[in-house]
């Protein structure tokens, strides 16, 4: 019986953990992961926090940019959905839109607390 729950403990912790995705040199696949991450709504990642997913363990100024348009493109895509249907989904928001839509996250809580 203990053998079962640990492992089952095992099986949970691994289902939950984000997959870490390994990046190679091309920029296009900086840019894609940058684009992806916005548009999933997670806060934009630092050159030492890319480095870790990067096939080399280094991340050129080109490809943090690259990164970075992804971002930006993703981040505006995600930032014109309406604050009230992403709170009314139940997903979390995270703060990406706060410096481009002051009003987001005041409807995205208020609506939140409202369905609650």
């Amino acid at each position: 019986m203990k053998w079962n729950a640990l492992a089952l403990l095992f099986v949970l912790v691994g289902c939950s953990s984000q997959a870490v995705p390994t990046l190679s040199a091309d920029p296009a696949a900086w840019q894609s992961y940058g684009e992806e991450r916005a548009t999933g709504g997670y806060i934009v990642q630092s050159e030492k926090k890319l480095a870790e997913y990067s096939i080399s363990g280094d991340v050129s100024s080109e490809q943090y940019q690259a990164y970075l348009d992804g971002y930006k493109v993703g981040k505006a895509s995600y930032c014109e959905q309406d604050a009230r249907m992403l709170a009314r989904t139940g997903k979390p928001y995270r703060g990406i839109c706060d410096d481009v839509n002051p009003f987001f996250r005041n409807d995205y809580m208020n609506y939140r607390h409202e369905s609650i």
